[in-house]
């Protein structure tokens, strides 16, 4: 079980050959009852300080980043499910990032600070623009989340910026908070563009997307890459299954 361990850890990268080494030298020491044993417990003690490693590695791949994202226009009714994805997420180890405006961000905002420092530290906010530019409804909630060790990342905007450039940094964001993120849960009410946008690329990389169509399933937009299949464990949203490539 030991060698299997580490075979695995050296395979997927969580430890180097020159790390694992050291383990099975113990092993096969202590195994034929060589009187070497201040060299086997040295090398024990090595093996204890990699795995020690290995482990912190493996819980950082297994903690992955989530964003949940959607429509600034999500009727209030919708919060507590917001909450509930939220809630589960966390319970299964993963951090939370979303976009830092109202509605649907807002909702994501207010479940992370109310669960405390354990679900704000490793998740994130991702801004278009400068604090200055933060809705005045989210401010309290923002400075909160950063007291509880939430991250804050800001974009290029700012309150100079022309409409152009604003739209430009909107979807800058977006796209940073795909690339930050493992998988995409978004709760889409009305056109949402910007949600449909951010739902678009992470279909395009590939990611694993979650979206509630909060009008009705005929208002999810399709995707040459796959279609979308009922959530067996989420009622009322839609999961995008891709196409098996040949």
């Amino acid at each position: 079980l030991t060698a299997f361990t580490l075979t695995r850890c050296c395979d997927d990268g969580s430890l180097t050959p020159l790390q694992v080494f050291p383990s099975f030298a113990a092993l096969w020491l202590l195994r034929s009852s060589l009187p070497s044993a201040l060299l086997a417990k040295a090398c024990l003690r090595h093996a204890r300080s990699s795995l020690r490693l290995s482990v912190k590695k493996i819980r950082r791949c297994l903690m992955s980043i989530w964003s949940v994202i959607g429509s600034r226009h999500l009727p209030s009714s919708w919060e507590s499910r917001v909450n509930a994805v939220v809630g589960l997420l966390l319970s299964r180890g993963h951090r939370i990032c979303s976009g830092g405006a109202v509605g649907t961000d807002l909702f994501v905002l207010r479940s992370l600070v109310s669960r405390g420092a354990s679900a704000c530290q490793g998740s994130s906010v991702f801004l278009p623009g400068d604090l200055s530019l933060v809705p005045a409804s989210c401010v309290a909630w923002l400075e909160r989340f950063v007291q509880l060790g939430g991250q804050v990342v800001e974009g290029s905007a700012s309150e100079s910026s022309c409409r152009r450039d604003y739209v430009r940094a909107l979807l800058i964001r977006n796209c940073s908070i795909v690339r930050a993120s493992a998988g995409v849960v978004a709760f889409v009410s009305g056109c949402s563009e910007g949600s449909w946008f951010t739902v678009f690329q992470a279909v395009r990389r590939g990611r694993p997307v979650v979206v509630f169509p909060v009008d009705g399933p005929e208002c999810l937009r399709q995707f040459s890459a796959g279609h979308w299949v009922p959530c067996r464990c989420l009622a009322g949203a839609y999961v995008f299954t891709y196409f098996k490539k040949d």
